[in-house]
């Protein structure tokens, strides 16, 4: 269950990038998955649970266990779909709700932490959801929160060209090889709809 334990850490690190390179068999590689937990979300982590200094790092906190978590292929499934000309990754309040529900009663409880109405079900602004964690956790981790950002960086086949690379909400850069999609996090946390980022060579 580990896998689906790293969302939380995940969802509240401040900059999170997830390197993705589909391949020529209609298969995809993770070739990185780098994240930074915030000064504020540690203190809160050590507020709230056992975990202190190092035992954060020994835990499914640990930003190392986090990066393997991402490159595991059970949990990355859920969200990525990749064909011979195509990679889509395709976030929504369902597949999150799917993600939570297979946790653990432990792991749900840190999940609960959150509050975030892409899991809950609740509809809510992302401003209102900012003001909710603030009220609770205090301006410093919602401050952080807010500031976040979810970096999928997507790259086509060797040998192939992007013709075009698609978002359904969010911003994009892309070149022959690779685009660049920034997500800001309080979306994925409030989200009440499916969001599609995708590319085509």
């Amino acid at each position: 269950m580990i896998a689906a334990a790293a969302v939380l850490p995940l969802f509240f690190s401040c900059k999170n990038e997830i390197i993705i390179t589909a391949d020529n068999s209609g298969g995809y590689t993770i070739d990185a998955c780098s994240l930074n937990l915030g000064n504020a979300l540690k203190e809160t982590i050590q507020q709230i649970t056992d975990y202190s200094g190092q035992d954060i790092e020994e835990s499914f906190f640990s930003e190392k266990e986090i990066a393997r978590t991402c490159t595991d292929k059970n949990f990355t499934d859920r969200f990525i779909s990749c064909t011979s000309y195509s990679l889509v990754v395709k976030v929504s309040p369902e597949i999150l709700q799917q993600t939570y529900f297979s946790l653990t009663d432990e792991e749900k409880n840190y999940m609960d932490l959150l509050m975030a109405p892409s899991l809950t079900g609740e509809v809510m602004l992302p401003e209102e959801y900012r003001d909710l964690v603030a009220s609770v956790y205090g301006e410093e981790l919602a401050e952080e929160m807010w500031d976040a950002k979810v970096i999928l960086n997507v790259g086509c086949p060797a040998g192939k060209k992007i013709k075009k690379a698609l978002s359904s909400r969010h911003e994009i850069s892309h070149s022959e090889k690779r685009a660049s999609f920034e997500i800001p996090l309080v979306y994925l946390l409030s989200m009440q709809s499916t969001a599609e980022y995708s590319i085509y060579w």
